[in-house]
């Protein structure tokens, strides 16, 4: 995923605890709040596959509940407010 800048780590279904990506820690998770999505800088992330390490401190998710990254928003993809 390198080369397309932040990224934003989905951790639908996990409950609480620690996370890291290729060795560099991101801290912590809770399925309350903001730090459900926690944010991954671009140069953390490796060209190809990532190494992505959870310390999940409640219940993992059942099967298919694994986390996924995906591209940080830009400024420019976010829609303008409603007046």
């Amino acid at each position: 995923m390198r080369g397309a800048g932040d990224a934003v780590l989905e951790l639908s279904g996990w409950g609480r605890g620690f996370v890291w990506i290729n060795g560099f820690g991101l801290g912590r998770y809770w399925n309350v709040g903001p730090q459900h999505s926690p944010y991954v800088p671009g140069p953390v992330l490796w060209d190809g596959d990532n190494a992505v390490w959870l310390l999940e401190l409640d219940e993992a998710p059942a099967a298919g509940g694994g986390p996924r990254l995906r591209a940080a928003r830009t400024a420019g993809e976010i829609p303008p407010a409603a007046s």
